[in-house]
């Protein structure tokens, strides 16, 4: 399975300017720093599944979003079925991570 983090940095761009936010604020409320988001939306750096979850909550969009389905992708990266297991296993791993937090 292989992901087109170049994709997942546009749609976060996207997500982004739609609320008119700078690169500054979002790495703000995301808790991470604008360097590093800078390389997320240009696809050179790959995001953790904690880092995606919360650029998502902050622009308030699904992670699925950010992986997009064969039905809307004209070339997409990986087959429906495998991009079903990847997000499940995303999600898994965000679940992990939020119920880790809760106990610290």
């Amino acid at each position: 399975m292989e992901v087109d983090w170049r994709d997942v940095g546009r749609r976060i761009r996207q997500a982004r300017k739609k609320l008119d936010w700078t690169q500054e604020l979002l790495a703000e409320k995301a808790d991470s720093s604008t360097s590093f988001l800078g390389h997320i939306e240009r696809g050179t750096h790959q995001a953790s599944a904690d880092t995606l979850y919360r650029l998502c909550q902050q622009l308030r969009i699904s992670m699925d979003s950010l992986f997009p389905t064969q039905e809307n992708s004209s070339n997409p990266s990986l087959g429906k079925s495998e991009r079903e297991k990847a997000l499940e296993l995303l999600k898994y791993a965000i679940e992990i991570a939020t119920n880790d937090e809760m106990t610290h």
